[in-house]
């Protein structure tokens, strides 16, 4: 009998998150965008944890360093690359000009 309560009260759940109207029509524009896959190399996990986690423009966005491709809507996505190109450059070890 708990199973079909639990079960019950999961669905309410459900539908009241895909229900939910967004008024925002930044977010509306970003649900109608074309997915990218943006991958979560390992190598970033040393310098930024095992998720890395920022807003964009009020919202939460998140990509987990496990190696895997990841969709996020394109211009999500390109704000992504740019943050680890320049986690990229950062970390990069510079060779200072010096002569031999």
């Amino acid at each position: 009998m708990s199973e079909n309560v639990n079960t019950t009260v999961e669905d309410k759940k459900v539908k009241k998150v895909t229900k939910r109207k967004h008024s925002n029509p930044f977010f509306e524009r970003l649900l109608n965008e074309p997915m990218v896959k943006v991958n979560g190399s390992e190598v970033y996990r040393q310098f930024c944890g095992d998720v890395y986690t920022f807003l964009y423009n009020g919202y939460c966005v998140s990509i987990k360093f496990n190696g895997e491709d990841q969709e996020f809507p394109e211009t999500i996505a390109k704000a992504l690359q740019r943050k680890l190109s320049a986690i990229s450059k950062a970390n990069t070890p510079r060779v200072i000009n010096t002569k031999i």
